[in-house]
């Protein structure tokens, strides 16, 4: 059951990872209007770039996780400390917790704990959803923008320029590489090139020494 457990959050975990990727760089591509079959990618290369993109969320969420379970384990012990040391204050604490735990005055019988529960996973899946959602967008909109940080550089004429030989490129701006093949951009009529991954080069802008 546990290696079972494991799997299928491991299988969350990864259509997480290729989502993120895929959400990014659809905005990217389709900012600057390139196909994305022409440059498709293998599956190592789309959950790398995944877990690159996600890494704030990866390494933050846990700790924010800890800190939430660390804060949560003072309040207990401090409220058992105080309701140890004074009745009264205690007495007061213990009504607040009830008023704000929401419990019915009643006890629930099986039905009703039944629907409770229910419908309090189906708000934590409502919640997830969401969350997941709202963050693809987050991807999708840094991706476009990235893409016009690409389109505003080559106005500028600040650009990495590539050549193909075999493709017949020449001084273009270079774009986007995926598995196979990569793209360019004429700066001069507006063209976009695709050429194979193979047999190109490569000039980058030379950064003067202080």
């Amino acid at each position: 059951m546990r290696f079972l457990d494991g799997a299928i959050l491991l299988s969350f975990f990864t259509a997480f990872l290729y989502s993120a990727s895929t959400a990014f760089t659809h905005g990217f591509l389709g900012t600057l209007n390139l196909d994305a079959d022409v440059l498709d990618r293998d599956l190592h290369a789309i959950l790398y770039h995944g877990m690159i993109l996600c890494l704030h969320v990866i390494i933050i969420g846990p700790i924010i996780l800890l800190l939430l379970s660390i804060v949560r384990s003072a309040i207990i012990t401090e409220i058992s400390r105080i309701v140890r040391n004074d009745f009264r204050m205690g007495r007061k604490i213990s009504r607040w917790i009830y008023f704000f735990s929401f419990r019915p005055r009643q006890r629930r019988n099986a039905l009703q704990l039944h629907h409770f529960n229910l419908n309090f996973n189906i708000f934590n899946v409502v919640v997830l959803l969401l969350s997941f959602v709202f963050l693809m967008a987050y991807l999708e909109n840094e991706g476009k923008l990235q893409a016009k940080n690409v389109l505003d550089s080559i106005k500028n004429g600040k650009f990495v320029r590539v050549t193909s030989v075999d493709s017949g490129v020449k001084d273009s701006a270079f774009l986007y590489c995926g598995t196979r093949n990569c793209a360019s951009l004429n700066p001069e009529n507006g063209e976009i090139h695709y050429f194979p991954q193979e047999g190109f080069v490569i000039m980058q802008p030379l950064v003067d020494s202080p």
